[in-house]
């Protein structure tokens, strides 16, 4: 495997990461248990990033292009996801399919060009 495969890699795997961080400590979520959304996100999501970094393993060396692509996508993905939570941190949201409704607006940061940069990033990535 070539460094620049390894390096996507490792940017993958940072933004499963940041995900999880997010999920566990920094949206406001009710407590256990957690409806079918909510744990519908929490399986598929982890069986996804388990099938994407498999195949991210498996995968021959990328030709430049799209190896290029992948590895802006990832960075912007990562960069987006932290100015999100940068611009929250005051008032974190609610995680998603919470039942009560939000508290507030935000319209600073990321949210000045994009309304779900987290939902952005998550497809980014």
């Amino acid at each position: 495997m070539k460094i620049p495969n390894l390096l996507l890699i490792c940017i993958y795997l940072s933004c499963m990461a940041s995900f999880s961080w997010a999920m566990r400590r920094f949206f406001v979520k009710s407590k256990p248990p957690f409806n079918l959304e909510q744990r519908l996100i929490i399986y598929l999501g982890a069986l996804w990033a388990l099938l994407h970094i498999g195949a991210l393993f498996m995968a021959p060396s990328l030709a430049p292009v799209p190896l290029a692509l992948a590895l802006l996508c990832c960075s912007a993905s990562l960069a987006l996801f932290w100015s999100a939570i940068q611009a929250n941190r005051a008032q974190p949201l609610n995680w998603a399919f919470e039942p009560d409704k939000p508290r507030h607006l935000v319209a600073v940061g990321p949210y000045r060009w994009v309304r779900h940069p987290f939902y952005l990033s998550y497809t980014l990535c």
